[in-house]
């Protein structure tokens, strides 16, 4: 999707800046034991609302739409009904990609433009060695896609901008732009942040951080600053996501520079 704006759009973009800047859209959050909490967007502070059956090596979580719960644990992926209470596992990594005989997991949650689910696969001790790619998951039909490869092992999370690039966190403490096609990296931005997920509030773009601290995260150079503190969780968060299904894509990098560059805008930045 190539994200090609109209100056018309700039005041409504601005406009729900504005909106972000006195709350973010509420959350949900997820933990090393595989309890679930909503968060307040005005207050930050989590409520526990479900706990996730064989949840011992969950990564990441993402709400997708019904009341359900999408939740990657690494060795299986399952729906969570927030509703019903019922989790049930749609697929194994074992068996599912790869050799027979590899070791295989999958890591980190990014909605895509189209409905599908992209997460990544990391297979080892196959006959060439280690593969790692990405994997586009239509949940209506069940059909999983290889497409292309990830340029590094481990992701904690990914982001689809409007471009159709991913941006993903690495357990490096980095972020790194990519075309998922391809696998050709366009940036890596070191972070001072021990970053473990993207959520989208508004047109703004945040990384929750392992302790709950949240940071806003401009894509134009992957700087972050300090945004707020998640409270009313126990461990450490591994994953978190936006309580909706429903929101646009932001555009890549260089669109938002074409987008602001002629309005003279200071805005002010920190590692």
């Amino acid at each position: 999707m190539n994200p090609v704006r109209s100056l018309a759009l700039i005041a409504p973009a601005l406009a729900l800046t504005t909106l972000a800047s006195a709350g973010i859209s509420n959350m949900y959050i997820t933990n090393g034991a595989g309890e679930i909490y909503s968060v307040d967007g005005n207050t930050l502070q989590a409520t526990s609302v479900a706990q996730l059956q064989d949840a011992g090596s969950i990564n990441d979580i993402l709400y997708i739409g019904n009341g359900k719960i999408l939740a990657n644990l690494t060795f299986a992926m399952a729906t969570y009904n927030l509703n019903t209470g019922v989790q049930e596992t749609l697929f194994n990594s074992n068996g599912t990609f790869g050799d027979p005989s590899s070791f295989v997991y999958s890591s980190g949650l990014a909605r895509r433009a189209n409905g599908d689910i992209y997460f990544q696969v990391n297979e080892f001790f196959n006959p060439s060695g280690i593969d790692v790619y990405g994997i586009s998951y239509d949940m209506q039909s069940g059909g999983l896609t290889q497409i292309g490869g990830v340029p590094f092992v481990g992701a904690l999370d990914f982001y689809e901008l409007a471009n159709g690039n991913m941006i993903g966190f690495n357990t490096g403490n980095q972020s790194i732009l990519f075309n998922p096609n391809t696998g050709v990296i366009e940036a890596t931005f070191d972070l001072d942040v021990t970053a473990v997920s993207f959520v989208q509030s508004f047109s703004d773009l945040y990384v929750v951080a392992a302790d709950g601290s949240m940071y806003t995260f401009d894509l134009t150079d992957g700087s972050t600053e300090f945004y707020g503190q998640i409270t009313g969780f126990e461990r450490n968060i591994l994953g978190a996501s936006i309580a909706s299904s429903t929101a646009a894509l932001i555009p890549s990098p260089a669109s938002l520079l074409a987008l602001t560059g002629g309005l003279g805008m200071g805005l002010r930045r920190r590692r």
